[in-house]
């Protein structure tokens, strides 16, 4: 309901996260406490794209300021551990 209370503008959705794709990759494999190699399922960024910088970063300031903190995202990290944890608990 918060959304509709905005002013006009563009505004990011989503969780915040300052790791580029593999990082992210590795540290939920660390979360899931998983044998298998991070390498054998994901490549490094800077191999594979050696070209361009890849960034998956994103700010969520203007939407936390201009809802005056009522509309808040987590970040990724903190997200993909809730998951994980959900994950792990008998069903």
């Amino acid at each position: 309901p918060h959304t509709f209370e905005l002013p006009g503008g563009v505004y990011n959705y989503g969780a915040t996260n300052e790791l580029n794709t593999y990082q992210t990759a590795c540290r939920y494999f660390e979360m899931l406490h998983s044998n298998l190699s991070t390498d054998s399922m994901v490549q490094a960024d800077e191999k594979r794209f050696p070209q361009h910088v890849r960034n998956i970063a994103i700010d969520n300031t203007k939407i936390l300021q201009a809802s005056n903190g009522k509309i808040c995202f987590g970040n990724t990290i903190d997200g993909l551990q809730r998951f994980a944890h959900e994950q792990q608990q008998p069903r």
